[in-house]
């Protein structure tokens, strides 16, 4: 296994740090300092009521890992469904181990789930067993206390014996499959139903309220939802391994996961599998230290990391829109003289997303779309920064300065 993330592209400039400042056209004007190890920085920054900014993190940490006891995730090069990397999660030895894989959507309920599939394989393990999906849901709002939960393992699905012990190949599973929609149970659940011949719900009957199970002594469908699910608010979605009895030295990996459409957990395919010839990849490693701020008008940010020379990093930097239009934008960076940069929209990373159709421009400046659906903070609302060190910089902590301003096209 490797914290490593891949990317994509032959032509990516080495770059090292950066920081971003986002102006609109208009007046007011604020400032933003960070403090990161020895180096300090301020970024003038104009007041925008249209664009806004959120705080950027090192690419890597866009799909947070979690374990448990001996479990562990994480990126790995030992297994692929596209591209040269995948997520492999482990639950080790102990029967509380687990690992998972967390999944950032943005603000949406569960009726706007309208597809949601995911490749993995299996190279040890128990019968029967696969990654899974988990859901999170909120009813209030607060998106802080999770009142309900879904999963679904594979063999709620096809049923005990079904599945092949350890399979060949990838597998691929998806909730709305119309031979073999995935099954799920949940925090609402009146039993653990694995057999195939039970009434377990799918994804959409969840949604509408008519998620069914068997009931006793009666044995009958039975509903036990107590709402129907399509309106609450997703707050997390996991793809994960463990825990339980059966889960001990399980190994498995998951890649090329759908969600309305858009790839997640292919951060490491910047560029796409088919716009680069395998093999020019670059591998790109989370800094050991970074720092990343946004205003508190939520109008500009700043990213110090350390760097040494050979260093790669991914920066994402998540971006709002405000209005109801497409606006286009011009990012401008300022950056060290032994810093080299390159930027790249959401879609030219997942193959889709609401930050589109980045072009540099000149030396250092880039012209890019913002949808108007790039409003809830996901993945697809990325603009990614690309940064690495030329062999004459010292080992240090560095910054980049930058602006956004909002053009005509």
């Amino acid at each position: 296994m490797t914290s490593r993330v891949r990317i994509l592209g032959k032509k990516v400039i080495p770059i090292w740090l950066l920081v971003l400042a986002l102006v609109t056209t208009g007046a007011g004007a604020a400032a933003g300092t960070i403090l990161a190890g020895k180096v300090t920085g301020e970024i003038p920054v104009a007041v925008s009521q249209a664009l806004l900014v959120g705080n950027p993190i090192a690419a890597c940490d866009l799909y947070p890992f979690e374990t448990s006891d001996t479990g562990s995730a994480g990126w790995s090069t030992a297994e692929a469904h596209t591209g040269d990397t995948s997520v492999e999660l482990e639950t080790g030895a102990s029967t509380g181990g687990a690992g998972q894989v967390v999944i950032p959507i943005g603000n949406k309920t569960l009726s706007q789930i309208t597809s949601l599939s995911y490749w993995t394989k299996v190279t040890a393990g128990p019968d029967n067993y696969r990654p899974y999906l988990k859901i999170f849901l909120d009813e209030d709002g607060d998106t802080t206390t999770d009142e309900y939960w879904i999963e679904a393992e594979p063999m709620l699905t096809f049923g005990w014996g079904v599945l092949p012990v350890i399979p060949t190949g990838w597998e691929m599973f998806d909730a709305y499959d119309l031979v073999n929609p995935l099954k799920w149970m949940g925090s609402e659940s009146c039993d653990d139903p694995w057999g195939v011949s039970d009434p377990v719900p799918t994804l959409s009957q969840y949604i509408d309220g008519t998620a069914t199970t068997l009931g006793f002594p009666v044995w009958d469908p039975v509903p036990f939802a107590s709402r129907e699910y399509g309106t609450l608010t997703v707050t997390r979605i996991v793809l994960k391994v463990g825990p339980g009895g059966p889960w001990p030295d399980f190994t498995g990996y998951v890649d090329d996961l759908m969600i309305n459409g858009l790839e997640y957990l292919n951060v490491n395919d910047l560029g796409g599998n088919d716009s680069v010839p395998q093999g020019t990849q670059r591998l790109f490693h989370s800094p050991n230290r970074y720092v990343g701020v946004h205003a508190d008008d939520q109008t500009g940010f700043q990213f110090a990391s350390e760097v040494a020379v050979g260093d790669m990093y991914l920066i994402a930097v998540p971006l709002k829109n405000a209005s109801n239009n497409n606006l286009v934008a011009q990012l401008t960076l300022s950056v060290p003289e032994c810093i080299e940069v390159e930027v790249m929209s959401a879609d030219q990373v997942h193959g889709n997303g609401n930050i589109i159709n980045a072009i540099r421009t000149g030396l250092n400046t880039w012209k890019f779309e913002v949808t108007a659906d790039a409003h809830k903070w996901g993945v697809a609302d990325n603009l990614y920064i690309a940064v690495s060190a030329d062999d004459y910089c010292l080992p240090g902590f560095y910054t980049i300065n930058g602006t956004i301003e909002q053009i005509s096209y």
